[in-house]
């Protein structure tokens, strides 16, 4: 009898350790929910600074001055006759030039740019010597 009082005492005990552990479980997803929850919204927020600030003036000035930067690089480069130019067959010559510089678009442009003028720059170098 004393045998099965004592191991019911320990069963008592191993149940109330596995509550009180439960209960630590649950208590700990539920912060975990709650920081995750947090994490979010902290997430969302820097996001919506970030696309705020992207989509400010400054940024957008720029980006202004950056394609009038490679499309005057370009009419230079036209000029000095190492990309491709306008061409003046037909009355509207000047304002197709414009156009080209447009269709060509700065950022396409400026990728393959500096391949292209300096392809045509050693060309007409190694023509001169």
């Amino acid at each position: 009898r004393e045998e099965v009082n004592g191991l019911t005492v320990k069963s008592a005990s191993h149940e109330v350790d596995i509550q009180k552990n439960s209960d630590a479980v649950r208590k700990m997803e539920k912060q975990r929910n709650m920081d995750e929850q947090n994490w979010k919204a902290q997430m969302d927020a820097v996001h919506d600074v970030l696309d705020t600030k992207v989509n400010e003036k400054p940024f957008e000035d720029l980006k202004h001055c950056a394609a009038s930067l490679t499309k005057g690089v370009v009419k230079f480069a036209q000029v000095v006759g190492v990309f491709p130019g306008p061409k003046f067959d037909d009355a509207e010559g000047a304002d197709q030039g414009e156009a080209d510089v447009e269709l060509l678009g700065w950022e396409e442009c400026a990728e393959n740019m500096s391949f292209r003028v300096d392809k045509a720059w050693r060309q007409r170098c190694s023509q001169r010597f």
